[in-house]
């Protein structure tokens, strides 16, 4: 992700030369030439994006610097030239830098979709920006020095650094960096501009299109709603038939009642011929236990008959016994009676007998009557369910016609409501194109005026890396003047000592006199640098410069 930053850009003329800082113990002594900025009310936002790492990295640079003095609030920074610098045309004022704010948010989105074709740049623009706050804050440093330190250092440092600043002005023309600096701003407005107008629109067609949704929605939910309605309206259509065939069946049955009561009294003769059978079969079984009785009757009749033979033999042999006689006489009355009366029990059970005969034929006429009955009524129910089937097939019939001509209606409706809103949405895609070919015109010239804008902060860049080295190289050129004398005559000393231990030739202890004596930055530095390290060590990088300038 990218973060939002401003940088500042570069006003007309140059402030001055501050002392640079190289990192941990060595910030005291570097000195580094670099270009001043103006004081906050001269700086000109503009909006651009910087990568993360490059953020971390100055972090990083500025954690290793030692802790300067803050500046104080009152105190302020002059400028060389307060005439040629106007205020009124180049910050805008606290009012006007709120909306630009706004839209700064605002255009996140649309800064975030061509990002990945601006990335190098950013990366350039990180850089910049750093050595920019880097260079002002030196400055800054550089004022406080000379605020605080005596009135001759001040006086001597401030001619030293005016001298350089003279040399550099001379060499770049302060009017084509006010040229490119306007014709940024001009392009940046004009982009600014053209990123409203396209997000205005954007805003309006989407309005549009939640007020078209919001329409098509109410549409949706009529629509339901018209179903709703259809679906109660079916079921009660299919109630009523229901309640009309009920009552048809119902004056069907009443009308029917004559004839089914026929029918009833047939059942009930049926129902009392069985009862009357299953009587008979039950006295069919008393009557065959009264033809058991008879028949032991029989053989007790047969007994007895024997016994009257032999009574009559004895009576034979005992006629002269009157009361024997009479007895015997008595006995075979009451034997004749018993006789008589059984005779009567066959007749009687010999006619009930030819009842049961009949009784079976009759049974037997009724038994193929109930056969047939049922057969009559097998064929009743099959023709029945028939019907019951065919009017069931009716009702679905009617059922699916209902729900066909509400389809038809509702498809009908729908075809209106389709047609009105395909020519709504016709109309909203002719609007749509038009907006479109908008925002390609606008795309297009947003594109060219970010060519124009990068071949602008191009030139730029250029212009300040050539300044740059121009400024390093005049940097190391220079003696150091800073330095005490004490300092240079320790390397002397040093280097003598190194000499008379044989520790180097005397032929590479000449060419490191001279630059002791010529006060050169790189022995200076060299030097600093190697303060906490080995003798060897120093001696090597000592010879490393002796075989450097050689080359």
């Amino acid at each position: 992700m990218a973060a939002k930053c401003s940088i500042c850009f570069f006003s007309y003329g140059f402030n001055g030369l501050s002392e640079g800082n190289y990192g941990n113990d060595v910030d005291s002594w570097k000195k580094n030439v670099s270009l001043f900025l103006p004081s906050r009310r001269r700086l000109l936002p503009v909006c651009c994006k910087l990568q993360r790492g490059n953020l971390s990295s100055y972090n990083r640079r500025q954690g290793k610097k030692p802790p300067f003095e803050r500046i104080r609030p009152s105190a302020k920074l002059q400028p060389n030239s307060d005439d040629e610098f106007d205020p009124e045309h180049s910050v805008p004022n606290n009012g006007d830098m709120e909306p630009s704010v706004n839209r700064e948010k605002t255009f996140e989105d649309d800064v975030d979709a061509r990002g990945d074709a601006e990335h190098t740049d950013e990366k350039n623009s990180g850089t910049q920006f750093a050595s920019a706050i880097e260079t002002n804050r030196d400055v800054k440093h550089a004022d406080e020095q000379i605020t605080d330190s005596p009135a001759q250092s001040a006086v001597a440092k401030a001619s030293a650094i005016n001298g350089v600043g003279a040399e550099l002005l001379s060499s770049v023309q302060p009017d084509d960096l006010i040229g490119m600096i306007k014709n940024a701003e001009r392009n940046i407005l004009l982009l600014n501009q053209a990123r409203v107008h396209a997000l205005e629109d954007l805003h309006k067609i989407l309005s549009e299109k939640e007020t078209l949704k919001g329409e098509i929605n109410n549409l949706e939910k009529r629509l339901a709603e018209a179903d709703a309605q259809i679906k109660f309206a079916s079921q009660e259509k299919v109630h009523a038939e229901l309640l009309e065939d009920q009552l048809e069946n119902l004056q069907n049955e009443l009308i029917n009642s004559g004839g089914s009561g026929k029918s009833e009294l047939e059942l009930y003769e049926n129902r009392s011929k069985i009862s009357n059978e299953g009587a008979l079969l039950a006295r069919d079984g008393h009557i065959h236990s009264l033809s058991k009785e008879v028949d032991s009757l029989r053989t007790e009749n047969l007994a007895l008959k024997y016994d009257i033979q032999a009574l009559k033999s004895m009576l034979s042999n005992l006629k002269n016994t009157d009361k024997r006689i009479v007895t015997l006489e008595n006995e075979s009355s009451f034997l004749e009676s018993s006789m008589k009366e059984l005779e009567s029990k066959l007749s009687v059970s010999q006619q009930e007998s030819s009842n049961i005969s009949t009784l079976k034929t009759e049974c037997k006429d009724l038994w193929a009557k109930v056969e047939n009955l049922q057969l009559l009524l097998d064929k009743a129910t099959k023709q029945a369910d028939q019907a019951i089937l065919v009017l069931q097939q009716n009702q679905d019939l009617r059922k699916k016609v209902d729900k066909l001509e509400e389809s038809l209606e509702a498809a009908t409706i729908f075809k209106a409501s389709s047609e009105k809103t395909q020519q709504y949405n016709e109309l909203m895609q002719q609007k749509i194109k038009l907006l479109e070919e908008r925002l390609q015109k606008s795309d297009e010239e947003i594109y060219s005026y970010v060519q124009l804008y990068q071949e602008s902060i191009k030139e730029f860049r250029d212009t300040l890396n050539s300044l740059k080295e121009e400024s390093k190289k005049r940097a190391l050129d220079e003696p150091v003047d800073d330095m005490p004398w004490e300092f240079w005559s320790c390397l002397l000393l040093t280097i003598d000592g190194w000499v008379l231990e044989n520790k180097i030739l005397n032929s590479e202890a000449v060419p490191l006199r001279e630059m002791v004596w010529k006060r050169d930055r790189r022995i200076c530095d060299a030097y600093v640098i190697c303060k906490e390290k080995t003798e060897d060590e120093v001696i090597s990088t000592f010879l490393q410069l002796i075989s450097s300038q050689a080359r």
